[in-house]
């Protein structure tokens, strides 16, 4: 499959949340340059719900 990768990540001097967040914002600053793009490349992943306008039962 090529449309994931696999990151066998050691912690040296940063935690991996923190080298998982460089290399995500280093991928969408790319890709945002090479499609001329702007803002989130995730953004319309989490929606939530209005709730107000959720009827409760």
């Amino acid at each position: 499959m090529d449309n994931h990768a696999h990151l066998l990540i050691q912690e040296r001097v940063d935690d991996v949340s923190t080298i998982v967040k460089r290399i995500s914002s280093s991928y969408v600053y790319w890709y945002n340059k090479k499609y001329e793009r702007v803002g989130y490349l995730f953004q319309e992943l989490k929606k939530k719900p209005d709730i107000k306008r959720v009827k409760k039962y």
